[in-house]
C-alpha cells in the first residue's frame, strides 16, 4: 500500500501559498511514492497521486492537472474521457485536464504524479 497523508487547512486561503504548497506535494509525491488527500473542511477537495494506477468512484465534476510532462491512460465514466486506448499527453499545468464530470468511477495509469481536482 502506498503511504498516505490527509491535510486539513491547506486550501481556501492565499492563492499564492496554494500553488506553492502543491508544487511541493507533487514532487514529494514523484520522489517518494507518496499519495495525499488534501480536504477543505470534511470535504475531499484534492488528490496527488505517485506514478502508477489509481482508481476512484465518485460522481461530481474534478480537474487533472500536474508538474510534469507525461503521458496519461484515462478511463471511466466521463463526460470528456481521454483517448481510452492509448496514453495522451498531459503538460504542467495544460488545460487538456481541465473540468471533467464522473458519473461513477475514473481509472488513471501515469508517468509522474498528478492532482486530481474536485470540484
Amino acid at each position: 500500500k502506498i503511504p498516505a497523508a490527509k491535510l486539513y487547512g491547506f486550501v481556501g486561503g492565499r492563492l499564492d501559498h496554494q500553488i506553492l504548497l502543491l508544487g511541493d506535494l507533487l514532487r514529494l509525491s514523484q520522489d517518494h511514492a507518496f499519495s495525499f488527500e488534501i480536504f477543505d473542511k470534511q470535504e475531499l477537495r484534492m488528490e496527488i497521486i505517485p506514478p502508477g494506477d489509481f482508481a476512484r468512484s465518485f460522481s461530481g465534476a474534478f480537474s487533472l492537472f500536474t508538474l510534469y510532462e507525461q503521458k496519461v491512460l484515462f478511463k471511466g465514466d466521463c463526460r470528456y474521457p481521454l483517448n481510452k486506448e492509448y496514453p495522451q499527453l498531459i503538460r504542467p499545468f495544460s488545460t487538456n485536464g481541465l473540468s471533467n464530470f464522473c458519473a461513477s468511477r475514473i481509472e488513471l495509469k501515469t508517468e509522474k504524479s498528478i492532482c486530481v481536482y474536485y470540484v
